[in-house]
């Protein structure tokens, strides 16, 4: 299947083409996965009371979570994480739950998985530091606050081919990927340790059972994250 509205990033100069596609509606992300690309992003701008409301929050504030849910759980979860940090509802909370909930939406439906893990973290170092490639079929990535994912088709340290621009989401193939040729685009967490910035990612991702880690992933029940 040939996705529309899709343009692909320009590679650097003196680097292999970068196998990444923009494209300008969310739910050309997984088709465009069809064609010659590793990864997907949404090509969107979040309003910018969300983003102004995100970086005011203390970064000792923003909220952590592991969970497996289905698609649509994920609004509510995502708000009882900021509430139960006391952080305070409105538009702004409204929007990133319910922006959540239409990504989960879209992965359930792309991937027919009636179970998502949805990990929602904020990040203060250089975790993930190291190109690589995630063991699954596909995971996306959003991060709402600070520098997005870096891309790169090896795994050596140098200066990444490019990032995720904040607020998009990336849609990559992982190493259980369905197709005989495996991906080449890799991917890191930013360095930011030392920066004083801090980031705010969420991934989501399909969870069946025989995939579920029971030390780390918890069943989402609405109401048991309030105070």
């Amino acid at each position: 299947m040939q996705p529309t509205s899709t343009r692909l990033v320009e590679p650097p100069t003196a680097s292999p083409d970068i196998p990444l596609a923009f494209v300008q509606a969310k739910n050309a992300m997984a088709p465009t996965l069809e064609s010659a690309a590793d990864a997907a992003i949404w090509d969107r701008q979040v309003p910018q009371k969300v983003t102004d409301w995100l970086e005011m929050l203390a970064p000792e504030a923003l909220p952590e979570g592991r969970f497996v849910l289905n698609a649509d759980q994920v609004a509510a979860c995502m708000r009882e994480l900021f509430l139960a940090q006391g952080i305070a509802d409105g538009a702004p909370l409204a929007w990133l739950a319910q922006d959540a909930q239409t990504l989960a939406h879209h992965i359930s439906d792309w991937f027919e998985a009636p179970q998502l893990r949805l990990r929602l973290e904020p990040v203060f170092d250089d975790a993930c530091a190291k190109m690589h490639i995630d063991k699954v079929i596909a995971r996306l990535i959003c991060t709402y606050r600070g520098p997005g994912t870096e891309l790169g088709v090896d795994g050596s340290q140098r200066i990444p081919a490019t990032a995720v621009p904040t607020g998009m989401p990336i849609l990559l193939k992982g190493s259980l990927w369905p197709s005989p040729d495996a991906p080449k685009l890799r991917h890191r967490s930013p360095p930011i340790s030392g920066t004083g910035l801090t980031r705010l990612v969420l991934v989501l991702e399909a969870c069946p059972d025989e995939d579920k880690i029971p030390a780390y992933d918890h069943a989402y029940r609405s109401g048991a994250l309030a105070r």
